[in-house]
């Protein structure tokens, strides 16, 4: 699913100079497996993440996402085959629950709009949440609720790659734990291919 090979991590320092972040680093991601990188704060977890999604370059190496370069498949529209959670779940704020999900598939016209709605509940229901959270707007929703939220959008496209940038990060035990368990049982139903950040398992 994914291969980073040779993968260097540069950035300049303020004062002058150079710090690297990744170098000489392979990586292999193999379909159906789930990877979760861990490490502390300024370690380069997110840095990686964002170049397996094309958001940020490497200074030198290759990436190959879906069997495509990875700029390749930002240009065919990545948006369909990779799923992303962010780190504080980047919820539209003037969307409620409903369009939030939707939005995806509103943009690239994936489905009629009925069909939109009609697919995006049934992701807000696979994600644990109810009919009756669906008009919210994301500041009535719970730490958890975003997460939730946010997967569903995820998931919008039924993408087979799924990424997620510390999917637990701010979220008390009880709610981290079963959100981890969400994702551990849509791992298996969907058959996803899931990578992670975070900063402790």
């Amino acid at each position: 699913m994914i291969e980073v090979r040779g993968l260097w991590s540069v950035f300049p320092k303020p004062g002058g100079g150079e710090v690297v972040v990744h170098k000489d680093l392979d990586l292999t991601v193999y379909r159906g497996e789930v990877l979760t990188l861990v490490g502390g704060s300024g370690t380069g977890k997110t840095v990686l993440l964002r170049q397996m999604l094309g958001l940020n370059t490497p200074a030198k190496g290759r990436i190959t996402v879906l069997g495509q370069p990875v700029q390749e498949l930002q240009r065919a529209g990545a948006a369909t085959r990779v799923g992303m959670l962010f780190q504080q779940g980047a919820l539209f704020s003037a969307f409620s629950v409903l369009d939030n999900i939707a939005f995806p598939l509103r943009e690239t016209r994936a489905l009629p709009d009925a069909l939109a709605r009609e697919a995006a509940m049934l992701k807000l229901q696979m994600v644990g949440l109810k009919a009756t959270d669906a008009h919210k707007m994301p500041s009535e929703l719970s730490g958890g609720m975003v997460k939730r939220v946010a997967l569903a959008r995820a998931l919008a496209m039924d993408p087979p790659l799924l990424m997620l940038d510390e999917p637990t990060a701010g979220l008390d035990p009880d709610s981290s734990d079963a959100f981890v368990t969400l994702l551990r049982s849509l791992h298996q139903e969907l058959g996803l291919t899931v990578v992670m950040v975070t900063h402790d398992l």
